[in-house]
């Protein structure tokens, strides 16, 4: 019993990470490369296997980093840009 409730978790866990990992892909994916997303993706990932409540948290958490990379990446970017 314990073992089908384990992969039901897990299976609902890495179709979760496919919806949002394609979602953050399509959505950033001409902003900033894609290394740094799935970077930002297993942060994300990371922090939401921690929370206790992952498959509730991790979409928020996602969004929330790949926006936090995207901010800082583009600040980097126009600092780069002042200073020449």
């Amino acid at each position: 019993m314990k073992t089908d409730k384990a992969h039901q978790n897990h299976t609902a866990a890495t179709q979760l990470d496919r919806k949002v990992s394609n979602r953050m892909l399509a959505k950033y994916r001409h902003s900033m490369p894609e290394v740094l997303i799935r970077r930002a993706l297993v942060e994300a990932r990371e922090a939401a296997a921690e929370s206790g409540w992952p498959l509730l948290v991790y979409p928020i958490l996602a969004e929330e980093t790949v926006g936090r990379v995207l901010q800082s990446t583009s600040a980097s970017s126009l600092e780069m840009a002042a200073a020449a």
